[in-house]
This record gives C-alpha cells, structure tokens and sequence, in this order.
C-alpha cells in the first residue's frame, strides 16, 4: 500500500503536470498562423476552449485531492516518524556496531527521504508549470485581435495568474518542495528533542 500510494500519488501529479504543459502549448499557438489575416471569431473559440480545458484541469486537481489528500498526508506523517526513529538509532550507533547495521539505516533513510521527496517534487512541479500559463498567453499573437478576443485574454491572464497548488489534509498547506524542506528540519527537531529528553 505504501508503494501503490507514493506511485499513484506520483503519477495523478505527472498527469496534471502533463495536462498543464499540453495548455500552455495550445495557448502560446492561438493567433499564430501562417494566414495574414487573422479569423477573429476562431481566436475566440480558441480562447474559450483553453478557458474550459483549463476548468477542466482544476476539476481534475479538486478530484485527485479528494481522492489522494488524506492518505498522502498520513504517509507523510508516519515518514515522518520513521526519519524520526531512523535519527534516534543513527545516534544509538557506536563505533563498535558493525558496518552493515550503519549501512542499512543510512539505506532505511534515503528511501524515506526519496519517498517524501518524489511526492513533493512533483506537486511543485504543477505549481511552477501552472505559473507559467499567463505567459503562455502573452506569448500568442495578441497584438492582432479585435477589442473583445483582447479583453477575453486579460480575463484568462487574470484568471490564470492563481497558480494550481496540490493540498494536503490541511487546506492552508500544499504539497511542494518548501514542505519538503520543512518536513526534514522539524523531524530533525523532533529528533533533538527526543535525545535531550533522553
């Protein structure tokens, strides 16, 4: 289940990020066509059509953070007090413990770092590839289009400029790389502590 988790995890994050970079492209193409004239009632239709696949994505995002929130969140918890228990037998360790015992814990230690890692890494990754989506516009040929295919741009850029964060059971923090960071100082916190109680 631990596996199944981290991967599926992984994988709703790589296929949002996916979704995310497929809009951008379709977004930096509007008005560039090899046509002088521009067809001003397709490039409205274009900029409706990403303003619903755009929709369509945050209803993804809201589905998968139903979905995956809360088990993420408690895998993050329990590694987090596996970092915890791996810090306190790092320190148990004497010189005199054998080279494999050392070698196993450190081993026990990177994949709890690597699975915390790759779950935020790529919820960051949707968060830095959404922020870029007002730009995506800016890039397509805008300078061309009538007063009102302008306006709808504007809207969508405002729109837009709300970058897509991937929650976590509490909705006031989202999985990214300074949750990564900040995991790893307070289970080392934590850790402090437990030793100078001990």
């Amino acid at each position: 289940m631990n596996i199944a988790y981290d991967s599926l995890g992984a994988a709703f994050f790589i296929h949002i990020k996916g979704q995310v970079d497929i809009l951008s492209k379709r977004l930096e193409e509007i008005g560039h066509k090899s046509s002088s004239k521009q067809n001003h009632s397709h490039i409205n239709e274009e900029l409706k059509a990403c303003a619903i696949y755009y929709d369509r994505i945050l209803e993804l995002t809201h589905m998968m953070e139903d979905l995956m929130c809360l088990p993420l969140s408690i895998q993050i918890l329990c590694s987090v007090l596996v970092l915890i228990a791996n810090f306190y037998v790092f320190s148990m360790l004497t010189t005199g413990d054998e080279i494999l015992n050392f070698i196993r814990c450190f081993l026990y230690q990177c994949c709890m770092f690597t699975q915390i890692f790759m779950l935020c890494y790529f919820a960051n990754e949707v968060t830095l590839t959404s922020e870029k989506l007002s730009l995506a516009i800016y890039r397509a040929g805008w300078v061309d289009w009538n007063e009102e295919n302008r306006k709808l741009a504007l809207q969508m850029m405002g729109r837009l400029d709300l970058p897509i964060h991937i929650k976590t059971i509490n909705r006031c923090y989202s999985f990214n790389l300074a949750a990564f960071t900040s995991i790893v100082n307070s289970s080392y916190s934590y850790f402090a502590l437990l030793k100078n109680l001990n």
